[in-house]
């Protein structure tokens, strides 16, 4: 099971790696404190983003548009694009030490194998507390309300 912020950091961040991943289609304040917390556990911060063709709602972003807003915000060491978020692939290409997270990560889909695949290759998995009132589903239903007035 996951740690959460609250838990046992990992030993000092020296020269580890942690990888952070997301769609980031309608990037907001929360992704950009997720991006931060991410950066505290280690020393080289990937971001992966995720492919539209993989993405569960399609983005209104392209992938490549995506990737540009990530790099805009030069927290990011290296950039990746991936495909599933469920299947544990991201985490054997990119064999990270610590692996950050929101805390509804694990309950938007079963992530049993991202679980198994972390705990094999020993990834120390973290799990930070949203930032309340903002989310990609809450700007959607805000421009959608403003698109009908």
């Amino acid at each position: 099971m996951p740690n959460n912020a609250e838990g046992e950091a990992p030993a000092s961040p020296s020269s580890r790696r942690v990888l952070t991943v997301g769609v980031y289609d309608l990037c907001h304040e929360g992704h950009v404190n997720r991006l931060w917390g991410a950066r505290q556990y280690g020393t080289h911060l990937i971001v992966g983003v995720q492919d539209t063709p993989y993405c569960k709602i399609e983005p209104v972003r392209s992938t490549a548009e995506r990737v540009a807003h990530i790099e805009a915000l030069r927290i990011a060491d290296e950039i990746i694009v991936y495909e599933s978020g469920t299947d544990g692939a991201v985490l054997e290409r990119v064999r990270p030490d610590v692996f950050v997270h929101g805390l509804e990560w694990p309950t938007e889909a079963d992530r049993s194998r991202v679980l198994e695949v972390a705990q094999r290759l020993g990834v120390h998995v973290v799990l930070l507390p949203r930032t309340e009132g903002v989310s990609s589903r809450e700007l959607r239903n805000r421009m959608a309300a403003s698109d009908r007035r």
